[in-house]
């Protein structure tokens, strides 16, 4: 009898083993892969923030007395913004000779990256945080249109493919697939009219 009863029960075993608080805590565990497409949607929005701050706080601070965009310090912080976007560009004609070479197409990658993000915001020091002529917010419209696009497609896009589980994928990133469609053409817009802000500034 005292054999019957010490004896272990399996059922009585495996209802101690569950912890009832513990199984309804458990939450599921972000991969590795999932958190660095939260990053990069992060880092999206990060940008626009800081591109709308860098305006608005500019624009209500501004004194002409610092410097004005047509000579001295603003006249080259434009000519270094539109040099870095000008090498930014590039990338687009030469990234087709470079797929033979991996590693150099990938530090020509970073660089486009790179300069197509700190490029603009220079633009935006340049501009002394006004629109200005025509042809000068012409410019810096579809310099912001580039740094736009290019951020989306190169964060932001890379961010929910990693972000979400399959069955939302396809649902979600049919509307942003196409966004080279809208970059590269910015970018032939982008160039034609800083050609024209250039000429404009030297002849008038």
């Amino acid at each position: 009898m005292d054999n019957m009863i010490n004896k272990e029960d399996p059922a009585l075993e495996n209802n101690n083993s569950i912890d009832p608080v513990n199984s309804f805590q458990e939450k599921p565990k972000i991969s590795g892969k999932q958190k660095q497409g939260l990053n990069n949607i992060l880092f999206t929005l990060g940008m626009f923030t800081l591109a709308a701050t860098i305006w608005l706080i500019g624009g209500s601070l501004w004194d002409d007395r610092y410097y004005v965009s047509e000579e001295g310090l603003g006249y080259w912080l434009g000519i270094c913004g539109g040099v870095l976007i000008l090498i930014a560009m590039l990338y687009a004609f030469v990234k087709r000779k470079l797929k033979r070479n991996p590693v150099l197409m990938r530090y020509w990658f970073i660089s486009h990256t790179i300069f197509g993000i700190v490029g603009p915001l220079i633009i935006l020091f340049h501009t002394t945080f006004q629109v200005g002529s025509y042809n000068g917010a012409t410019a810096l419209i579809a310099t912001m249109l580039v740094f736009s696009s290019g951020v989306i497609g190169r964060y932001f896009v890379v961010g929910v493919r990693n972000a979400v589980d399959e069955t939302q994928h396809d649902k979600l990133i049919k509307y942003v697939r196409h966004w080279r469609a809208i970059h590269v053409p910015l970018l032939y817009l982008l160039f034609m009219s800083g050609v024209v802000h250039v000429i404009a500034v030297h002849m008038y």
